[in-house]
């Protein structure tokens, strides 16, 4: 390939990741805090998590983890997954998700696997596999959604299934092996998305 194709490439890829991970986060943003509080409980960050990372000594260390939805009343720790794919997270990050349940564990804590869309592959055998061996619980698919709506009680249960759910649900729905083809425009004011025939402008500053 010449020099024009590879670093056309590059660039395009970067501004792709970047764009897609700023996404993901945005959608964490928007449904997370309505999924913990319809599960009874709140977001906690790693400074004032009661999880604390094991070290290769198998002893506690300072440092806690994250922990998506932890219901402080039931030392139950959540960790909420739209989808598990075999793609879903390299190696080292792997390592994280798997050290997460028995991080929980060892601290006393019940760690809950829920993940919305049912879809199965390699890695969500591995994880749901390991969270039931550690006494843990895994909800999929439909029994995620009644699991959610049972804690929510009727208010946000409705909520959930007139807002929430649909919008995932269309999304895990979608027929990827009938892809609109796309192209991308570029210039210093602007990038413009089209897919079929419809068409995105995003401004740039």
């Amino acid at each position: 390939y010449s020099d024009r194709f590879l670093f056309n490439w590059l660039v395009w890829r970067k501004w792709v990741f970047d764009l897609d991970n700023r996404s993901g986060q945005e959608t964490g943003y928007l449904f997370e805090p309505v999924l913990t509080r319809c599960l009874g409980g709140q977001a906690v960050d790693a400074k004032s998590s009661p999880v604390k990372r094991i070290g290769e000594d198998g002893e506690p260390k300072k440092e806690g983890r994250q922990i998506d939805c932890y219901v402080e009343d039931e030392k139950l720790a959540y960790e909420f997954k739209i989808r598990l794919t075999i793609a879903a997270s390299g190696q080292g990050r792997w390592e994280e998700e798997l050290s997460f349940p028995r991080e929980c564990v060892a601290a006393g804590i019940k760690p809950v696997l829920i993940v919305l869309d049912p879809t199965t592959s390699n890695r969500f055998v591995q994880l749901s596999t390991l969270f039931l061996s550690l006494g843990g619980l895994v909800f999929v698919g439909e029994a995620a959604w009644r699991h959610i709506e049972e804690r929510a009680g009727p208010t946000m249960a409705s909520f959930v299934e007139n807002y929430i759910k649909p919008a995932l649900d269309a999304a895990s729905e979608f027929d990827t092996t009938q892809l609109d083809p796309i192209t991308m425009t570029w210039s210093s004011s602007s990038v413009v998305i089209r897919i079929g025939d419809k068409e995105h402008k995003i401004k740039r500053e």
